[in-house]
């Protein structure tokens, strides 16, 4: 069910829209930078569609990456998920180049920083990495050494803090200069 707000979250009405893929819980919703009207949701299944100006009708978008998040400055970014990689697009999703490779989550903070996750990988521990330049370079965190997914919330008011978490174990704060 979709449900929208005009009062900043007081009272919820159902827009009476189907989902994409009915059954399949939404893992990402994000509104195109510049393009007033158009967004996409990615379905757990990776399945990544665009809702059409009033929601009625959805596009499947198969070149796209699932997870996608945009930043203030128009970038998109992704994670492609055979492959584990994090793509970002420039130009709205028209092109996707590889900034990071091994990630399989990706958060992006309104300001513009970028964090990924990796979860557990060939026996090692979940991590998370950080960049401040667009995904031009990565800085990797210290994490706390769990053997499980990893997902990430960066902070909506300081984009040098993000929740970082880890499903059945918990939260840590992560702060970066």
């Amino acid at each position: 069910m979709l449900m929208t707000t005009i009062d900043g979250g007081s009272v919820w009405a159902s827009l009476n829209r189907t989902l994409p893929e009915p059954g399949q819980p939404i893992d990402a919703v994000s509104f195109l930078p510049g393009s007033p009207g158009r967004g996409v949701i990615t379905c757990q299944n990776n399945t990544v569609c665009q809702a059409s100006a009033d929601l009625t009708s959805w596009t499947r978008l198969t070149s796209w990456p699932g997870k996608v998040r945009a930043d203030s400055a128009g970038n998109l970014y992704g994670v492609m998920g055979a492959t584990e990689t994090v793509v970002k697009s420039t130009d709205n999703g028209v092109t996707w180049t590889s900034i990071l490779t091994g990630a399989d989550e990706v958060a992006v903070a309104t300001q513009g920083r970028v964090w990924a996750g990796y979860s557990v990988k060939n026996g090692g521990a979940s991590q998370s990495a950080y960049s401040a330049d667009g995904g031009a370079t990565w800085v990797r965190l210290n994490s706390p050494g769990y053997r499980q997914g990893v997902f990430i919330s960066p902070d909506p008011l300081n984009p040098d803090r993000a929740l970082i978490g880890i499903p059945g174990i918990g939260f840590w704060l992560a702060t970066v200069t």
